[in-house]
C-alpha cells in the first residue's frame, strides 16, 4: 500500500526539518494543498489508530511485517536523520534509514534495535553524508498481528544556501582554511568522532566558546597544557573554552559525529604547539593528516589513554584536527617516561606510555612496595605498572 503526504518545511539557519507523524495524515493519501515536502508511505499492514500523537500500522487482528517513509523532497546534504520509533508490548522491530545510495548508521551501526517504551519516546539519531531520496524502514522479522509506530522526524542538511566548511579528518585541510580565514562568521563541520570513553586530543582553526561547548557537545571536561613538568609529568590544567589552533584534550559525556558549528569565523591558519620552557616537552596540534616520527620523539594519544610510538613507518599517520606529543628527553628503556594528569582535581587523570614488562602494585620513585592500588595514599608520585604517577 502506497500513501503520501504533503508537509510543510521551515528551514531555518541551522537548516533542520521536523515533523511529527500522524496516522490521520494518511488516511485517504490526503495531501496539503502548498506544502513543498512529500512523504510516500509504504506498508504491508492496515493504518490504525487514526487519533494516534504518531503513525501507527499494524494491529493485533491485521498482520504487518515493516512501514517504509520516503521523501525526495528535502534537497541538498543530509548528515544526520532522527527519527522516534516503537513497536509493540514484547517485540522486537529494526529501524534502518538510506539516504541515496548510503546507509546511515546508528552508533556505528547500520540500524537500530526498537524495543517497546511506553514512559518515553526513544530518539535514534542515524549519522551519515548523502543526497538523494531519504527512506526510513521500521520491520519486523517476519509479519506479525502487532503494531508499528514513528512519531517525530528531524533532518539536519545542507541546502546549498548557506557555505558550510567542511574540515575532514582524512584529508588536507590546509587550501580549505587558508580560503575561509577571509570570510567572516560562516558554519563549519567536522568530520569526525569523539569518544565518552576515553580523552580526545582536539585541535581546530576556531575558537568554540563555553556556551557552544555545551550545545554542540552536550558538555565536555577540557585540558590544556600549561607549559610546566615537574619530575617528567606534563601538567594540563582545566578550561572550559577552546582558542584557535591550540591543541586540547577533551572528554565528551556522549558520542559525537560531525560537529557543526554555526557563526564561527576561521582564524587560525597554522596550528600551534604548546611547550613546556625546555623545549623537550611539546603538545603539538595538527589540522590535517600527519606521519609521525617512530623514533619515539613524536607520540600518539591510543586507547586506553597511553602515549604510544608508532609500530611501523606505514602506521605512523594521524589524523587530522588531533594532536600529538613531541619529546625530546632521553629515553631510558623503562617504558615509563610521562605521566599526564589534570593539577585541579584530585582525581588521577593519566596518560601515560605504554608498558612493557613491569614489576605490579604501586611502588614510591625510591622502590619501596606500598600496595595494589592508589587508593589512599598521600600525595606524591608513585611508579604503577613501570608508569610514573602524580597525586595532587
Amino acid at each position: 500500500m502506497l500513501l503520501a503526504l504533503f508537509v510543510n518545511c521551515m528551514p531555518m539557519f541551522s537548516e533542520e526539518y521536523s515533523h511529527n507523524f500522524r496516522t490521520k495524515d494518511f488516511q485517504q493519501g490526503m495531501k496539503t494543498v502548498d506544502g513543498v515536502v512529500e512523504w510516500t508511505l509504504d506498508t504491508d499492514g492496515p493504518l490504525a489508530g487514526i487519533d494516534d500523537p504518531k503513525l501507527h500500522c499494524g494491529t493485533t487482528d491485521k498482520a504487518i511485517s515493516y512501514l517504509t517513509l520516503s521523501t525526495s523532497s528535502i534537497k541538498g546534504e543530509i548528515s544526520s536523520v532522527s527519527v522516534v520509533a516503537d513497536c509493540a508490548q514484547r517485540q522486537t522491530a529494526t529501524l534502518e534509514v538510506k539516504v541515496g545510495e548510503k546507509v546511515f548508521t546508528y552508533l556505528d551501526e547500520p540500524r537500530g534495535v526498537v524495543r517497546a517504551n511506553d514512559k518515553a519516546d526513544t530518539l535514534f539519531d542515524f549519522r551519515g553524508s548523502s543526497s538523494g531520496e531519504i527512506s526510513i524502514k521500521l520491520s519486523y522479522a517476519k509479519k506479525t498481528k502487532n503494531a508499528l509506530y514513528i512519531g517525530k522526524v528531524v533532518i539536519t542538511y545542507n541546502d546549498g544556501t548557506e557555505e558550510v566548511i567542511r574540515l575532514d579528518e582524512a584529508v588536507d585541510n590546509s587550501t580549505a582554511i587558508t580560503k575561509a580565514v577571509s570570510n567572516g562568521k560562516q558554519a563549519v563541520e567536522l568530520h569526525r568522532t569523539l569518544s565518552p570513553d576515553y580523552w580526545n586530543t582536539f585541535c581546530v582553526p576556531f575558537a568554540i566558546s563555553a556556551d557552544a561547548i555545551n550545545s554542540t557537545f552536550g558538555g565536555a571536561e577540557i585540558r590544556e597544557f600549561s607549559g610546566r613538568v615537574e619530575g617528567g609529568v606534563m601538567i594540563f590544567t582545566k578550561t572550559d573554552s577552546i582558542k584557535a589552533g591550540t591543541p586540547y584534550l577533551v572528554k565528551l559525556v556522549t558520542r559525537v559525529e560531525n560537529p557543526k558549528f554555526v557563526d564561527v569565523p576561521i582564524t587560525e591558519v597554522q596550528p600551534s604547539a604548546v611547550q613546556d620552557e625546555t623545549g623537550l616537552y611539546a603538545f603539538v596540534g595538527i589540522y590535517s593528516p600527519y606521519k609521525l616520527k617512530t623514533d619515539g620523539t613524536e607520540q600518539f594519544l591510543g586507547n586506553g589513554d597511553y602515549l604510544k610510538i608508532p609500530e611501523s613507518e606505514e602506521r605512523a599517520t594521524m589524523n587530522g584536527m588531533r594532536a600529538y606529543f613531541r619529546l625530546l628527553v632521553k629515553q631510558d628503556g623503562s617504558g615509563a617516561k610521562i605521566s599526564i594528569i589534570d593539577s585541579t582535581t584530585t582525581d588521577i587523570s593519566q596518560l601515560a606510555i605504554s608498558p612493557g614488562k613491569t614489576r605490579k602494585g604501586v611502588y614510591t620513585i625510591n622502590g619501596q612496595h606500598v600496595g595494589q592500588s592508589l587508593q589512599g595514599l598521600p600525595q606524591g608520585i608513585y611508579i604503577v605498572d613501570g608508569h610514573k604517577i602524580a597525586i595532587k
